[in-house]
């Protein structure tokens, strides 16, 4: 107990006089820098639920009441949610504060690189291409800075800027530092709008880094606009959520939570949950996924239980006239590969895991839009 009170009166103590240089910097080289907050800029990031108060949590907590305690505690966390944004300078500067001590979300199956650290992706007309990923100090609970060269070329063109945020760590604030001569401004266009639900998975564990998750590699692939709502270990088909998922405004949305209900849990809400968007969402496209990792997180007959209430609630939609639903099966893609190359741990995949899961779900997508 003595230690721990010394590690926070350290990291504290650490924070604030790292915070103060920066400021003093800030005072001494000023004007060398224009900064920009996004945090209260809508149209740059994918948290369609965050508040005007607090940081960059994808719900505002306000909005959480009646909510289970994990719900409340994921709902913090960025899961790699996306700072997207254009501008014509060949270098930026990336400020940013993560809102607590990264030692109390330590995952032992999670690089720090992907539970705290934030991904750099650029985009032109050849495609996304990775610009590095930007891992705190460990101690570090202040601001942090890094410098971004998005090209060599000194010449002025446009870049298309994406930041994958922490998958487990809730981030304060955001700030981009521009030179003078430079614009910043968001992206203008009409990108496909996916909305996912589930589990830690979904979330993004245990993938390496933010942009190597099933959300946003599937986003890339798709040049879409995803909104992760994924929740580590709490996934059970509340209906506040589902209320909250019905008030968005999505092209297709996938459901993927047979994994932190027990089978009770999901036999009872599995119908319920998915009727309370239909109702709202009569015409939405959603997209039913089940596990990749059965036989290992959990026998193949409780596997095979949780899939048909899956396909059970596909098959009542139907019956009922409802043909705006799909399935992808998880075992199918474990099928594809040894299940030990897919796979972290007993249940969370890997960077392949999370590879294969979004390329069936972006073909699925694909051929539910191109109709």
């Amino acid at each position: 107990m003595k230690n721990q009170l010394l590690r926070k009166l350290f990291v504290r103590g650490y924070s604030r006089i790292a915070t103060a240089f920066y400021h003093l910097t800030d005072r001494l080289f000023q004007g060398k820098h224009r900064w920009i907050e996004l945090k209260n800029e809508l149209e740059y990031h994918d948290f369609p639920f965050v508040g005007q108060k607090g940081g960059l949590e994808r719900i505002d907590p306000d909005m959480l009441s009646g909510c289970s305690k994990g719900v409340c505690a994921a709902a913090k966390a960025s899961a790699g949610g996306v700072i997207e944004f254009m501008t014509d300078g060949s270098v930026i500067e990336l400020s940013v504060v993560m809102k607590q001590y990264l030692s109390a979300f330590d995952q032992p199956q999670m690089p720090l690189s992907s539970y705290a650290g934030i991904d750099i992706y650029v985009k032109n007309q050849e495609g996304y291409f990775w610009k590095g990923n930007f891992t705190p100090n460990r101690w570090l609970g202040a601001e942090m800075r890094y410098t971004v060269r998005l090209c060599e070329d000194k010449e002025k063109k446009m870049h298309q800027v994406m930041l994958y945020l922490p998958i487990m760590t809730p981030v304060s604030s955001v700030r981009i530092g521009i030179l003078p001569e430079d614009r910043l401004f968001p992206v203008q266009s009409s990108k496909l709008k996916i909305g996912v639900y589930g589990s830690s998975i979904t979330q993004g564990c245990a993938c390496s880094r933010p942009g190597m998750s099933y959300v946003s590699q599937l986003g890339r692939m798709l040049d879409a606009r995803m909104i992760n709502l994924g929740f580590s270990g709490s996934a059970k088909g509340e209906q506040k959520i589902a209320n909250m998922i019905a008030a968005i405004e999505l092209d297709v949305l996938i459901i993927e939570y047979d994994h932190n209900a027990t089978f009770e849990e999901l036999k009872k809400t599995h119908w319920e949950f998915f009727q309370t968007i239909r109702k709202a969402k009569p015409a939405l496209p959603v997209i039913f996924l089940s596990r990749i990792s059965g036989g290992i997180s959990a026998s193949m007959e409780e596997t095979e239980n949780r899939r048909q209430v899956i396909l059970d609630t596909i098959q009542r939609a139907k019956g009922q006239g409802d043909q705006r639903v799909w399935f992808v099966d998880g075992m199918k893609i474990n099928r594809q590969h040894e299940s030990g190359c897919l796979l972290a741990d007993d249940r969370h995949p890997n960077d392949l895991g999370m590879t294969m899961i979004a390329r069936q779900l972006a073909e699925a997508v694909r051929s539910i839009v191109e109709k």
